[in-house]
């Protein structure tokens, strides 16, 4: 299960600018990982500062974490697909977008929390 945040110092974006850099960025994933579009959760913020390299200047950082698939195979075409995928949308260079990747260790338990209904009941 996927997660992406990608966070922007490239001044604020209108809502479809945002929609349109998540659906792409969550395609890559999709694309590179083998995995499907509903696994992948995703997050877009917006940041006041950031700098890259001790310079200011538009930035992005797109982590990625995964259970599984994440590693010296994936991650160069990952980084690729990512990168294209944030400069198709967002006013930044290629060389001003970072993409960590990380694999996540499966945690034994349930993967989805109860409905709300059930949560307030075992507190009663």
């Amino acid at each position: 299960m996927p997660h992406v945040h990608v966070m922007a110092s490239a001044g604020p974006q209108p809502d479809m600018v945002i929609d349109a850099t998540l659906k792409d960025v969550e395609s890559a994933v999709c694309e590179v990982l083998g995995k499907p579009l509903s696994y992948v959760q995703s997050a877009y913020t917006q940041a006041t500062k950031m700098r890259f390299g001790g310079q200011d200047g538009n930035t992005v950082w797109v982590q990625v974490n995964s259970i599984g698939k994440i590693g010296p195979a994936t991650n160069p075409a990952l980084a690729q697909a990512i990168t294209k995928a944030v400069c198709d949308h967002l006013p930044v260079p290629a060389n001003r977008v970072l993409s960590p990747c990380a694999t996540c260790r499966r945690q034994t338990g349930p993967t989805e929390a109860p409905p709300l209904a059930e949560c307030l009941k075992s507190h009663a």
